[in-house]
C-alpha cells in the first residue's frame, strides 16, 4: 500500500518552487488525526534536489482501527454524547489514554467447552475465578463480554486524538499464560470494531483478529429500551460480514443482548472486584505480545452517581465467537460501567507476570516470591 494517498502535508510560509530547487532544509508535519496509527509522532522531511525522507517509521496497526484498505475519509467525525471528558490524559501525558462507557456480561459456559477453545498448552486458574464468583458452579467458565464505547482517546505528549469508535471484546480470562498458577491473562480471539472512520479488516499487534462490524445504537452505550417507571433495559446488536450476512441483520445475529437494569440490587464487593479484575487482565493471541489496558475506578468517571449498576438477561453469541452449532444463548448477569483507562500496546508477555488486579493499577498484587 503506498503512502501517497494517507498523507496530508500543510506548510506555512515555505515558497511553493523551494519543493524543486536544491535548497537544503526541513519541516515537520503531522499525520492527519484518523485512526491509523498506533502512535502519532512528528516526522522530518530533508529537501535536497530532491525529497529524501529522513525519518519515517510509521507504526501501524496496534492501537489503529483500519490500515489494510481504503480509509473513508468523508466519514462524519461523530463523538459519543455521553460521557465527560478523559480525566487522566495530564496525569500519563506519555500514554495513550481515553474512557469506556460500556457492559461487562458474565456469560456462564461449560468449562469443558472454555478448555476446548482455549489452546491447550495454557492451563486455567479456575481458583482465581472461584475466589471472586464463589456462587460459580465448579463446572461452568466465566466468558466475558465487554461492550462499549471508546471515547477521548489520545495522547498528550506528543499530542494525537482519535474518533470515538464502538467495540465488543470476547474474552478468555483467567488464562495461566505464564505457568505461575497467579497471573491471570485474557484470551481473546476475537474484537469486533465499528467507527465513523470505517473499521477495517486486520489483526492486532498481540494477534486478536479486528473484525468490522456494524453495532447499534451508534456509540451509545446506555441508550435505554423497554423504559417502564423507574426500570429499563439496555440493548445491543452487532453485525458483521465475516460471519453472517451483512444486510440481513434480522435474520442472522453475530451478537446481541438485552439486559435489565436492576436498581435496586447493591453491586456487592465480590462483583466489583470481578469487574476491576478482568478488565485489567492483560490481553493476549498468541502469548508473545499482549495489549495492557489499565482502568482506572479512582475517577469521577467511576464513583458516586456513576459507580457500576447491575443488569441482567439474555446473550445471543453466534459461532465463531463461541464455536458451536447455531448460536448460543445465554441468560447472564454483568455490570454497566464507565472508566478511564490507560492503553499500552506491545508489552511482552513475560513483563507482565505476576499482576493479579484486584484494585486500580496501582493496586496490583504481586505474586508471592519463590523462596
Amino acid at each position: 500500500m503506498g503512502l501517497g494517498p494517507l498523507l496530508s502535508i500543510t506548510y506555512k510560509g515555505w515558497p511553493q518552487t523551494d519543493l524543486t530547487s536544491t535548497h537544503s532544509s526541513s519541516f515537520i508535519f503531522l499525520l492527519p488525526n484518523t485512526a491509523l496509527y498506533k502512535y502519532t509522532h512528528f516526522y522530518t522531511i530533508s529537501l535536497d534536489s530532491k525529497m529524501y525522507i529522513s525519518k519515517l517509521s510509521l507504526i501501524l496497526s496496534a492501537y489503529s482501527l483500519a490500515v489494510t484498505a481504503h480509509l473513508e475519509d468523508s466519514s462524519p467525525s461523530l463523538q459519543s454524547q455521553e460521557t465527560s471528558p478523559n480525566p487522566i490524559r495530564a496525569a500519563y501525558p506519555n500514554d495513550v489514554t481515553g474512557t469506556f462507557n460500556g457492559t461487562l456480561a458474565i456469560v456462564p459456559i461449560d468449562l469443558e467447552l472454555a478448555r476446548s477453545i482455549i489452546p491447550k498448552e495454557w492451563a486455567i486458574n479456575q481458583e482465581a475465578w472461584m475466589s471472586l464468583l464463589p456462587q460459580f458452579s465448579v463446572t461452568k467458565y466465566p466468558l466475558v463480554v465487554r461492550s462499549g464505547v471508546n471515547h477521548d482517546i489520545g495522547k498528550a505528549e506528543p499530542f494525537f486524538g482519535l474518533e470515538d469508535y464502538q467495540s465488543v471484546h470476547i474474552a478468555f480470562p483467567f488464562v495461566d499464560l505464564l505457568g505461575d498458577g497467579f497471573s491471570s491473562f485474557s484470551y481473546v480471539q476475537h474484537r469486533l470494531v465499528a467507527s465513523p472512520q470505517g473499521a477495517l479488516w486486520d489483526v492486532d499487534s498481540y494477534g486478536t483478529l479486528r473484525v468490522p462490524a456494524k453495532i447499534s445504537p451508534t456509540l451509545e452505550a446506555y441508550k435505554t429500551v423497554n423504559q417502564q417507571g423507574g426500570s429499563y433495559s439496555v440493548a445491543l446488536h452487532a453485525f458483521t460480514k465475516k460471519f453472517n450476512n451483512f444486510s440481513s441483520p434480522h435474520k442472522e445475529t453475530t451478537i446481541s443482548y438485552i439486559l435489565d437494569h436492576k436498581a435496586t440490587d447493591r453491586v456487592t464487593p465480590e462483583e466489583l472486584n470481578f469487574l476491576k479484575n478482568v478488565t485489567n487482565q492483560p490481553i493476549f493471541k498468541d502469548g508473545t505480545l499482549c495489549n495492557n489496558q489499565i482502568f482506572l475506578y479512582d475517577t469521577d468517571l467511576s464513583i458516586g452517581d456513576n459507580s457500576p449498576q447491575k443488569v441482567e438477561g439474555k446473550i445471543v453469541l453466534a459461532s465463531p465467537l463461541l464455536p458451536g452449532e447455531g448460536d448460543h444463548v445465554k441468560t447472564v448477569s454483568g455490570l454497566t460501567f464507565s472508566a478511564a483507562y490507560r492503553d499500552i500496546h506491545e508489552v511482552p508477555c513475560t513483563q507482565l507476570k505476576g499482576f493479579h488486579f484486584t484494585e486500580s493499577s496501582d493496586d496490583a498484587v504481586k505474586a508471592p516470591e519463590a523462596n
